[in-house]
């Protein structure tokens, strides 16, 4: 009878793990595996046409038949990338991109106030701890630092704003920013602003049922505008008693610059 129960406990744990792996495969696998193959492929179309047509203006006027073999190729890679935009680009209203004349620093500040206080408008009534007493996983101060770091920045405020949010509707009991920006003294953006396409990416914990950890999981890689994929899940057992699991989630927005795909030189 003890081997019985150890087994019905032990089932509890092992059936919202083995369903979250499985969704990490499919996720892999069949999903973000098929859009990075389907990018490397019309980045390498669009390298080997510009390429091509680099040869013949350096022999003379290009030929029609090249001509139009770039046209076509640019064709597709313009309706691939509009299709990626739109499934799987993290959309970022206007209230997390400073205005032309605004300093960075001073709009990043109002900024994080603003998503403290919508995320407190939340967490008050559920009852949850505070969510890093109003840093938001940034540091305290961010005078002097590079206007571009501050931008992407606030780009990475809208996506601690959405995993809050969203957790908190999911019905967390816990939630904990784990690592938010790469160093609090940021040189450089994680995404050039010359590269094409990256990821800004955030890690959280959180603690909850089997249900509230899948509902989070899949509701964070729903395509549209809030979409974050997730790149990396680790779940544990929190407290069999009350059945709760504890989740180290890392998901990251996709950064999509057209301009830069399109005017990047291909380096000889």
């Amino acid at each position: 009878m003890a081997m019985n129960y150890a087994w019905q406990e032990r089932k509890k744990f092992m059936v919202p793990v083995v369903t979250g792996a499985v969704v990490l495969f499919i996720w892999y696998v069949f999903i973000l595996g098929g859009i990075n193959g389907a990018a490397d492929r019309d980045l390498l179309a669009r390298k080997n046409a510009e390429g091509f047509l680099r040869l013949k203006m350096q022999a003379g006027v290009p030929t029609d038949d090249g001509v139009a073999r770039a046209e076509r190729d640019k064709g597709v890679f313009q309706k691939d990338l509009k299709e990626i935009q739109d499934k799987l680009v993290f959309r970022v209203d206007e209230g997390f991109k400073a205005k032309e004349g605004q300093s960075a620093a001073t709009k990043f500040g109002s900024q994080r106030q603003a998503v403290f206080q919508k995320i407190e408008g939340v967490r008050i009534p559920k009852g949850l701890d505070q969510i890093d007493a109003g840093r938001l996983g940034f540091p305290q101060s961010v005078q002097g630092m590079p206007e571009p770091v501050l931008a992407e920045w606030l780009v990475r405020l809208a996506i601690v704003q959405r995993v809050c949010l969203f957790s908190m509707e999911c019905g967390v009991t816990t939630l904990k920013l784990l690592e938010v920006v790469p160093a609090d003294s940021q040189d450089e953006p994680t995404v050039p602003p010359d590269r094409f396409m990256g990821v800004l990416p955030i890690k959280f914990k959180v603690t909850g049922k089997a249900e509230t950890i899948l509902r989070l999981v899949h509701g964070l890689q729903q395509e549209g505008p809030f979409y974050l994929a997730l790149e990396a899940l680790e779940v544990t057992s929190a407290d069999p008693t009350q059945n709760l699991l504890g989740a180290v989630v890392t998901a990251g927005a996709l950064v999509v610059r057209p301009e830069a795909a399109l005017t990047t030189e291909v380096k000889q």
